[in-house]
């Protein structure tokens, strides 16, 4: 159970349908895929310990003592129900697919990365959109230019971020739209003519970072009413989506 930055540890074991064996480099993949995987349904960094392998004999043959990248446990605003377990199993073979494949295998990884950094909001929460919209313009890159390939790289970057957001959801049938209960960002969004998700999400974040007087002005009325909506469009972590 959790308490106060720890968490029971559980044994797994990991062994091939067909009965095969398993050499080390496979593994240790996999093991690459888990840490991957669990992180983003925990909001920070998860991964296994001390992993050993056996045999046929069920001798130890393999074993490793390093350890990836792993946080304290604490409390995070996730797209995982961790009453609801059983997500992990449906989701997990998609994954482990799409992250086997040779352009999204980084990707994947590295919008966990800026993901992960995003939900622990060690920049509060905007620095965290910033992150978070770095994970999205990743995302939209390779999944319309590589995967899809629905546009040119030259055509993509005439694109605004935004509308490369708004290709990327409509293509993967998510709503763009602002859900209705986030009144504070809604609000936000028509004072500056912002009418959707990917606009109002690209608009913020360039309020943050650009030093100009104009944007500045636009972070008038930008509190944790916004902000925090704003990063659970970001992160997907929306009740209507």
């Amino acid at each position: 159970m959790q308490s106060h930055g720890s968490c029971d540890v559980c044994i797994s074991r990991i062994c091939a349908v067909d009965g095969s064996v398993l050499d080390s480099d496979k593994v240790n993949e996999i093991f690459r895929m888990l840490h991957d995987f669990l992180s983003f349904a925990m909001g920070s960094w998860t991964s296994s310990l001390l992993p050993v392998g056996l045999n046929r004999s069920g001798q130890p043959t393999w074993e490793s003592w390093g350890i990836r990248r792993i946080d304290p446990w604490k409390r995070n605003q996730t797209w995982f129900d961790p009453h609801h377990g059983e997500l992990l199993t449906q989701i997990f073979p998609g994954f482990a697919a799409r992250s086997s494949e040779t352009i999204w295998s980084e990707a994947i990884s590295l919008s966990i990365y800026w993901y992960i950094f995003s939900s622990s909001r060690s920049a509060a929460a905007d620095g965290s959109i910033v992150l978070a919209q770095a994970a999205l313009e990743l995302l939209s890159w390779v999944y319309i230019t590589e995967h899809k390939k629905s546009l040119s790289k030259e055509g993509m970057e005439k694109l605004s971020a935004s509308d490369k957001f708004s290709i990327l959801l409509s293509i993967c049938g998510i709503p763009i739209e602002i859900p209705t209960n986030f009144t504070h960002l809604i609000a936000y969004a028509k004072a500056f003519n912002h009418m959707n998700g990917p606009k109002v999400i690209t608009a913020v974040r360039n309020v943050l970072v650009y030093p100009d007087i104009k944007a500045r002005g636009r972070k008038k009325g930008f509190d944790h009413g916004v902000g925090h909506p704003l990063l659970l469009l970001c992160n997907a972590k929306a009740p209507n989506y």
